[in-house]
């Protein structure tokens, strides 16, 4: 993987424009000259559509809000994002943010994943669905939903530069949240840490 590069981020279903500025802006902000470009497209595929590129169907569940909800394994988006990965070569690295309730492919026992990144194939998926206050008392304010998904898009991006492993530092974008508490709490941008980590890179591929 050679850096700076292009970034390519995929939505599925359509987000404001007013997310798609913010998430622009906080990206580069974070990542400081990593990236050339981010590309930003809907894709608007019908839901069979998407699941034609998946390998098992969706996962049915009771969850404690006493409804059934179907959850959708994060390969389904893996794959979609490969084809447009191979379609425009210029993106290496690919994001992809959807309304749908995932679970992870490679840990089935993680469900409602906010994100998940595939650090192999430098693809990435984060879910809105449960960064929105469906069980939480926390204000039903969009501008907070936004901000959520700007975190948690930069941290996993962040994945697919640094690698796996999560900061422990909680004010860190790069930290492991376990609820809406510790997304809210945590910053938009890497500590000093990781960013030495990142200043690494730049030293490394000389930029």
């Amino acid at each position: 993987m050679l850096y700076p590069c292009n970034l390519g981020i995929s939505l599925y279903l359509n987000f404001s424009e007013s997310l798609v500025e913010n998430l622009t802006e906080n990206i580069n902000l974070a990542f400081d000259s990593f990236f050339y470009n981010i590309f930003v497209s809907n894709w608007s595929m019908d839901l069979k559509d998407l699941l034609l590129f998946g390998r098992e169907e969706p996962k049915e569940l009771n969850v404690k809000l006493k409804e059934t909800v179907l959850i959708y394994p994060t390969d389904l988006f893996y794959k979609s994002l490969k084809k447009v990965q191979n379609l425009r070569y210029l993106l290496p690295l690919k994001l992809g943010i959807t309304h749908l309730p995932l679970y992870s492919s490679t840990k089935k026992n993680l469900i409602f994943l906010y994100g998940e990144a595939h650090i192999n194939h430098k693809l990435a998926v984060v879910s809105t669905y449960n960064l929105r206050d469906l069980q939480t008392n926390l204000p039903k304010d969009h501008g907070i939903l936004e901000k959520r998904i700007v975190k948690e898009s930069i941290h996993e991006i962040g994945h697919l530069i640094l690698g796996n492993n999560h900061c422990i530092n909680p004010d860190c974008v790069m930290n492991y949240s376990r609820d809406l508490g510790k997304v809210d709490d945590k910053s938009r941008f890497p500590c000093n840490s990781c960013n030495e980590k990142l200043e690494e890179i730049r030293e490394n591929y000389n930029f």
